[in-house]
């Protein structure tokens, strides 16, 4: 996949017109590959921007976003709107990676130090607040989320990066609500221990 396929676009999950991407599937399963071509545009770079968060490098990330696009594709007879897409999507891309995984048997990494992200959710301002500003400033967020279990930094990952509400990520790791809600307080909880260690 070329890097040009990864053309910036508006954020999905805030986006009050997501639900046409329930249109764009059944134009899909009509035979309509502009519909597809439309979907792939609106979603790539938040699947691209998953990978990477999971410690995958650019040319595996790419790859596995083709990936996830051909299982939406082939299963597009199959697909129905019980969840929301992002969940539906973000089901598909977690199986994708555990695939992977699986063929690769080693831990992931993280690939990305973006700090910023935690800041613009309620979970992540609450675990910056406490800390103080000068070593906030020097944590490397990429070391410390490579410490967190995967079942942890995935729901992190999915609640703080993508935007994914506790019940999107409830249905996306087929789990409960509440185990999202603990595998976040934990996850946070964990990295805070992490940055007072660097003090």
């Amino acid at each position: 996949m070329k890097r040009s396929f990864l053309r910036s676009s508006s954020d999905p999950a805030k986006d009050p017109r997501r639900a046409d991407d329930f249109r764009l599937m059944d134009l899909i399963r009509q035979g309509a590959a502009a519909a597809f071509a439309e979907l792939v545009g609106r979603h790539q770079n938040r699947l691209y921007r998953f990978f990477r968060l999971l410690g995958e490098d650019r040319g595996l990330a790419e790859d596995l976003v083709q990936e996830v696009f051909l299982r939406v594709f082939l299963s597009r007879e199959r697909y129905r709107p019980l969840v929301s897409f992002s969940a539906y999507l973000f089901s598909i891309a977690r199986n994708v990676w555990r695939d992977r995984l699986r063929r690769q048997r080693r831990s992931p990494r993280l690939a990305l130090n973006d700090r910023r992200a935690l800041e613009q959710t309620v979970d992540g301002a609450k675990f910056l607040s406490g800390v103080e500003e000068n070593l906030a400033a020097r944590l490397d967020v990429r070391e410390a989320l490579v410490e967190l279990p995967d079942p942890q930094r995935l729901t992190l990952i999915l609640s703080v990066y993508q935007g994914l509400s506790y019940a999107e990520i409830a249905a996306v790791l087929e789990i409960p609500v509440g185990t999202v809600k603990s595998r976040m307080f934990h996850a946070l909880r964990r990295l805070k221990v992490k940055l007072k260690s660097h003090v």
